[in-house]
């Protein structure tokens, strides 16, 4: 933990362009950290989404869906006349 930045640009730097790059998060600090990031060094088309599960549990009698923390997935691409880095 704590080299965010450091690693999206490492993993940029080895996209081909035109190549796209798929992260997930539980943390919203690390989240918004990502986003601003991308946002910065020029990612394109990026989305963000959260996906919520739940989990069929017994309950007394009955049954219920017992939530989990959500995930939040970033997909975003690297722009097709970027030169590459390396």
């Amino acid at each position: 933990g704590g080299h965010l930045t450091a690693l999206i640009d490492w993993a940029m730097g080895h996209l081909h362009p035109g190549g796209r790059l798929v992260m997930t998060f539980i943390l919203q600090e690390n989240l918004h950290s990502a986003m601003a990031h991308l946002a910065h060094i020029g990612a394109c088309r990026m989305d963000c989404v959260q996906l919520q599960l739940s989990s069929l549990t017994p309950l007394g009698a009955g049954h219920y869906f017992k939530p989990n923390n959500p995930v939040f997935v970033i997909a975003c691409q690297k722009e097709e006349n970027h030169v590459r880095d390396i």
